[in-house]
């Protein structure tokens, strides 16, 4: 194991810190604004939930607007202890994006 120089350390860590970026971007889309309406059901369902994604999701859409914007990430870190909450804001989410489920 090579020792690491106090200098290259916050190199290094801005490195990892990028990769996971990197990682949690592709895992939703590396533009996540091309999900095909499946992808981003998924993603915006209290099932598959993940903040992560819908967080990236919600940050790199063109469709919601910076105010909107806004508002629902607040709403999104507020609801994480409220299903019932949660739910409604994803729908509002996939409403915005105009993705419904087949069987709406």
């Amino acid at each position: 194991m090579q020792a690491i120089d106090a200098g290259e350390a916050p190199a290094i860590a801005a490195q990892d810190e990028a990769g996971e970026a990197a990682e949690i971007t592709g895992s939703v889309g590396a533009a996540s604004p091309d999900l095909n309406d499946e992808a981003m059901l998924t993603v915006l369902s209290p099932e598959g939930y993940d903040p992560e994604r819908v967080r990236l999701l919600v940050e790199q859409r063109a469709e919601i607007e910076d105010v909107e914007r806004a508002l629902i990430l607040q709403e999104l870190a507020e609801a994480q202890d409220d299903p019932a909450e949660l739910a409604a804001i994803l729908e509002r989410i996939r409403v915005i994006l105009g993705v419904n489920d087949a069987g709406e």
